[in-house]
């Protein structure tokens, strides 16, 4: 703004002491209305061009339609107020310019030509002082900036080489050595101290040597690759291998960055952090392998507790509704009674078997179960399981009967022995539907008895075949497992007490509505075995 003023004054000075000089009688009377305009023209147009051109001085390019359009403006403040000026003016009809008189053509022209050349002349020197100052101070400016960058480099060199001689890393510098445009290896340009430990050597001795002669396994291990990839423009690279080979056997973490036409590389041993890494990773693994079997046994108990609460509460009800019926019944018949009994009993028994079965996974966890071992035909235990579990399986109308019984005897204690199979045939009658069949059989190897129970009922869905001796385990469908009874505990002890026989139990099925078949194994008595060698153990 201060510009415009300042030049838009000096046009407007030129042009009314211009117009002064003509000296005219009478003398020029200007409106004055027009006259500020013409000045404010001068004022505005010169603020515009000068705006222009301050704009111009900050951009690397300049553009020449805008160099013409501020030179275009600056026409306009000149032209403009001349013009606008001399339409301010007024003349007298008779005035005379007494400047006309004895006026002298050549010596005007002279005049000017001089004092032109003497403005250009003193406008020529000014510029070439000017120019040659410029260029002083730019080369005063380009050598305190470079002395400033020398003494910045040789600072930061000094820092640099201070903090290698005390890092604990070791540090390298390579230099590219190249065949055409391909990397095939690289020079040592520079070591720390910590590099040269690790190494086992002296400055003299690594610097200028090959890279690949010193770590020809670089080579084959990938390393190479990477620092040439690096140098190549490829981006910073961290990686982290085990190193063996070169008189070097440790877990290694680098880090490679290009510098000029090499790479940077530091380097450090990781192999006991990857040894405690690897051992937090197998104790994590534990960790999530007992808080899945935890949540998993969680589980279960949950839905052993509600089968075990359902299981005794029926005998219970069926109890007390008959003992119900007993009392409100004034004249009771003798058939009454004895079906009301009958109930009540079974009812009992029912309850009975149930605390039996938990008393015996009890005494098995706890270590308790002591077996009476002796020799036994296997034959005759399962056929008198089999004439038991008949009688009951008749009532679902199951049948229950012996297949093919070789004689064979076996070490066992025959209570416990019977406990098993009665706990599998009733579970073959529980799965099975109305006319179904449990058959069992018996047959021998050279080394050991076995009891087979195949049945024809529902069978055993796939995933659920390799737990169905787990405890608590039960088939997955709540129609088949909680309708038809049971808590799951009479398969996990049988599992339990054939393995205390040193025997072995199988459940096979090809899924469900092909029946399930059970195979009990058990080794079989020496030919000189004497009763008198046969003692009672303990089960754990």
């Amino acid at each position: 703004m201060l510009a415009s003023l300042l030049m838009g004054a000096g046009i407007a000075v030129m042009h009314y002491s211009g117009m002064s000089a003509m000296q005219m009688t009478p003398a020029i009377r200007y409106m004055p209305p027009r006259a500020v305009l013409s000045v404010l023209i001068g004022i505005g147009a010169s603020y515009a061009g000068l705006s222009i051109v301050t704009k111009l001085r900050k951009l690397e390019k300049t553009q020449l339609a805008k160099q013409a359009g501020a030179a275009c403006l600056m026409g306009v403040a000149v032209s403009g107020l001349h013009y606008t000026a001399m339409a301010a003016a007024m003349f007298a009809p008779n005035c005379v310019s007494r400047a006309a008189i004895d006026f002298n053509q050549r010596d005007f022209v002279l005049e000017i030509f001089i004092t032109v050349l003497a403005v250009l002349g003193i406008a020529l020197i000014v510029a070439l002082l000017q120019t040659r100052k410029d260029a002083r101070i730019r080369e005063e400016e380009h050598w305190r900036q470079l002395s400033m960058t020398t003494g910045e480099l040789i600072a930061s060199e000094q820092r640099f080489r201070a903090a290698q001689e005390v890092a604990i890393d070791p540090f390298l510098v390579l230099k590219a050595v190249r065949t055409g445009a391909t990397i095939t290896d690289f020079i040592f340009d520079y070591a720390n101290p910590a590099a040269l430990r690790f190494l086992g050597a002296t400055e003299s001795d690594v610097i200028g040597q090959r890279f690949l002669t010193r770590f020809p396994t670089a080579s084959t291990n990938g390393l190479f690759a990477v620092h040439a990839r690096v140098c190549m423009g490829g981006g910073p690279a961290t990686i982290e291998q085990e190193y063996v080979g070169d008189r070097i056997s440790s877990w290694l973490r680098i880090n490679s960055v290009k510098l000029l036409d090499g790479v940077a590389i530091t380097f450090a041993d990781i192999t006991e952090r990857k040894a405690i890494e690897q051992l937090a990773e197998v104790m994590l693994e534990d960790r999530s392998k007992a808080l899945a079997l935890a949540e998993k046994e969680s589980v279960v108990k949950d839905a052993f507790i509600a089968a075990v609460s359902h299981e005794l509460r029926n005998p219970v009800n069926a109890v007390l509704s008959w003992v119900e019926v007993l009392k409100r019944t004034s004249s009771t018949t003798r058939s009454t009674i004895g079906n009301a009994l009958q109930r009540i009993e079974d009812s009992a028994k029912a309850q009975a078997r149930l605390v039996n079965d938990l008393l015996d996974a009890s005494a098995v966890a706890g270590g308790k179960v002591r077996l009476a071992m002796q020799n036994v035909k296997l034959a005759d235990v399962v056929a008198a399981t089999v004439s038991d579990a008949a009688i009951v399986a008749s009532k679902s109308g199951v049948e229950v009967r012996l297949g093919a019984a070789a004689d064979c005897a076996v070490v066992a204690d025959e209570h416990r022995l019977r406990q098993v199979l009665a706990n599998v045939l009733q579970n073959a009658v529980k799965f099975s539907n109305p006319g179904d069949t449990v058959t069992a059989n018996v047959f021998r190897s050279a080394d050991s008895a076995t009891s087979e129970i195949r049945d024809t009922g529902i069978g055993i869905e796939p995933a659920m075949l390799p737990h169905v001796f787990e405890r608590f385990a039960q088939e997955g469908s709540k129609d088949r497992s909680r309708l038809r009874g049971g808590v799951g505990l009479g398969l996990a002890i049988s599992r339990q007490l054939i393995e205390a026989h040193g025997g072995k139990i199988e459940a096979f099925s090809e899924g469900p509505r092909t029946g399930t078949t059970v195979s009990i194994s058990l080794p079989v008595s020496r030919p000189n075995s004497r009763q008198e060698d046969v003692r009672t153990t303990d089960y754990f």
